[in-house]
């Protein structure tokens, strides 16, 4: 006789099979309100770790297909950056291409908000954000980087928050400095311009990741002059009367960064770098 555990379990599994079965439905509003159901149960962790499986997770992906009609592709977005939040389903998304998946609907929209786009970037920012070994060098691509600085220039704060996190990992690595400051908008100047400037609102932690990331960019020597030249420093250190303690650390490690004369590591170009999770 199965346990009430057991029963309950299996359960939840008959529903998530269930559901993602339906998002083959040739009915569109089946498919989304599917897509919807399984968003929801993956806020749960006793659900999303049914849910984090490849018979669940490769439906979901289909789902993000450009030929989806948009309300069944934000819900299946919704449903994997749900899943994404945690730890046991990212291996299994990665490995689904559930990040591929989200870059390339954030390129696709060439700057367009929409849910579906922010669901989008809150996925790409939670593998970066937790360092997911294989995921941020997927990142380091001139069309990703675009996009994304393109979010840290929105008025939406949290738009804004997730894609200053995602570009402080990227520039953690040296190969993607040059990709940061070069462009008709590059990274470096509209995270000084958006982030650092007092009369605009922002995340209580995107200054601190905006800091991080061009206190990574400093580290390279091929690139302090750039950072100079804008103001960078004195953006800074205006924010050292904050009284936010990692904001003054932060501002003293771009300070030592742009006072380096040549480069400390010869393997890199640069001095060294830094991500974490704040």
């Amino acid at each position: 006789m199965q346990s009430l555990e057991d029963v309950i379990a299996e359960d939840r599994d008959n529903r998530s099979v269930l559901l993602c079965g339906l998002l083959s439905s040739k009915d569109g509003r089946v498919r989304t309100s599917s897509a919807q159901c399984l968003a929801n149960l993956a806020l749960h962790p006793e659900y999303a770790q049914v849910m984090g499986r490849r018979d669940t997770v490769g439906p979901l992906l289909h789902s993000l297909a450009p030929h989806v009609e948009v309300s069944t592709r934000q819900e299946a977005s919704r449903a994997v950056s749900n899943l994404a939040a945690n730890p046991l389903c990212r291996l299994i998304l990665m490995r689904e291409g559930a990040l591929k998946a989200s870059v390339a609907i954030l390129v696709q929209a060439n700057g367009l908000e929409s849910k579906l786009t922010s669901y989008a970037l809150k996925t790409i920012t939670l593998f970066a954000q937790n360092q997911f070994p294989e995921a941020t060098p997927k990142l380091i691509d001139r069309r990703t980087i675009k996009a994304l600085v393109q979010c840290t220039a929105s008025k939406d704060i949290q738009r804004q928050r997730n894609a200053v996190i995602s570009l402080a990992a990227i520039s953690s690595h040296p190969s993607s400095h040059p990709l940061l400051v070069t462009g008709t908008y590059p990274a470096h100047w509209v995270v000084a311009k958006t982030c650092l400037d007092p009369s605009r609102p922002v995340a209580a932690d995107t200054q601190r990741y905006a800091i991080m990331t061009l206190a990574n960019i400093a580290a390279d020597e091929r690139f302090r002059q750039q950072l100079q030249q804008i103001g960078v420093l004195n953006a800074c250190r205006r924010l050292k009367d904050a009284g936010d303690e990692l904001v003054k650390g932060l501002v003293f490690q771009l300070e030592r960064n742009l006072n380096l004369k040549g480069p400390t590591d010869p393997r890199s170009g640069g001095g060294a770098t830094m991500f974490w999770f704040l």
